[in-house]
């Protein structure tokens, strides 16, 4: 039961969170709203998950990481039903300001309070790791599923709604959560005193996380306008970000089958490949399939860059606490950048394949830098 609840929690949680920001972006979209303000929900979403990251490290404490777990989803319930019956930018804007300071309250808590779970038979970190990115990406991934199979039936509104009825019961699970306390060290402890003598890289895995959400963001922020203009229907373009999480999740798990590939820099511009692909892709094509399977190539990449930083991260459990808190911060910025690098790149009425283009070149660039500095690293070490 205790390691169903690691995984489920994250998976719940995440189904709640990427269901909001679909709806924020596609609604606005749908209404006519301009790329900017489609963009700046991402945004938006972004500064307040950077920002929420040193306030949550301060706040979070174990005696009361179950009263903060329910209090967070709680807001994320009370969040969703406003939204459903808001119609105004700047009230929307605000309010996708206030949904990361939940989930980072909710998702730092239960880090927190998961630690006294006793974990026997830890697994390796690198398997620990993939498992967590694989069960946070599938909730992620069902979020834009579950609107592209309910778009044609329920408003906007009503979805929110949905996410809202969620949350409550995500609140009502935290209730009855009472796993044991370990007696010896944590699972996360144990995994990560198992692992391959290496380099750590958390410094070039910082920039991967930020380089892959910037890579997507982009995508993000260009897609629902780009659905609209095609006149997509909503399966269509839940299917596109269905696509892209889904890849990332199982991603994480194949990503279990390559050893070691963590401490081997060679693999960074081959994974790179993929998000530069995907941008390519998306700028050369006016067919579902194509888009499809450039966001699959897109949620592949941004799951190394995941899987990569967190386990370089926690491989030094002194340090990990800190380490996995920039790593949080480190999202927040590519959520943040990466929709000011898509208005920086693409002027409104204009085509966005030459924008896809010169962000496939930027991606290309950055990929290179981040492998130039896990080499470095490693020749010093």
């Amino acid at each position: 039961m205790a390691t169903f609840l690691l995984y489920f929690f994250p998976f719940a949680a995440d189904i709640v969170v990427s269901l909001l920001l679909f709806v924020g972006r596609h609604s606005l979209a749908m209404a006519g709203a301009s790329e900017s303000d489609v963009g700046s929900i991402p945004l938006l979403f972004g500064i307040s998950y950077f920002l929420a990251g040193p306030l949550m490290r301060s706040i979070i404490s174990r005696r009361f990481a179950k009263i903060e777990m329910f209090s967070a989803i709680a807001l994320l319930a009370v969040l969703s039903m406003i939204l459903a019956e808001t119609d105004q930018l700047v009230a929307i804007q605000v309010l996708f300001f206030l949904v990361p300071i939940a989930a980072s309250l909710f998702f730092n808590a239960f880090q927190t309070y998961m630690l006294g779970v006793s974990t026997d038979n830890a697994k390796p970190l690198n398997v620990t790791v993939s498992l967590y990115t694989f069960a946070w990406s599938l909730g992620f991934a069902l979020g834009p599923f579950l609107c592209g199979i309910l778009g044609n039936r329920f408003s906007w509104s009503q979805m929110y709604y949905l996410a809202g009825i969620g949350s409550l019961l995500l609140a009502l699970l935290v209730l009855f959560l009472r796993p044991k306390q370990a007696r010896q060290k944590t699972g996360l402890e144990k995994a990560a005193t198992v692992r391959f003598r290496g380099p750590i890289l958390h410094v070039p895995g910082w920039m991967g996380v930020v380089i892959g959400l910037v890579g997507w963001m982009v995508i993000a922020t260009y897609w629902p306008l780009i659905a609209v203009s095609k006149g997509f229907s909503p399966a269509v373009k839940g299917m596109v970000e269905f696509a892209f999480a889904a890849a990332q999740s199982l991603g994480a798990l194949a990503l279990i089958l390559l050893k070691n590939w963590q401490h081997r820099p060679v693999f960074l511009p081959l994974f790179g490949i993929l998000g530069v692909a995907a941008l390519l892709i998306f700028g050369s094509t006016s067919e579902p399939v194509f888009y499809i399977t450039g966001a699959s190539l897109m949620g592949l990449f941004v799951a190394t860059n995941f899987i990569f930083s967190v386990y370089h991260c926690m491989l030094e459990v002194e340090m990990a606490s800190k380490r996995v808190a920039i790593n949080e911060m480190m999202v927040g910025l590519g959520y943040s950048a990466g929709p000011v690098m898509a208005a920086l790149l693409h002027q409104n009425g204009m085509p966005f394949g030459p924008s896809f283009s010169k962000a496939a070149l930027l991606v290309g660039i950055l990929v290179a830098l981040r492998t130039g500095v896990a080499h470095w690293i490693g020749r010093r070490n």
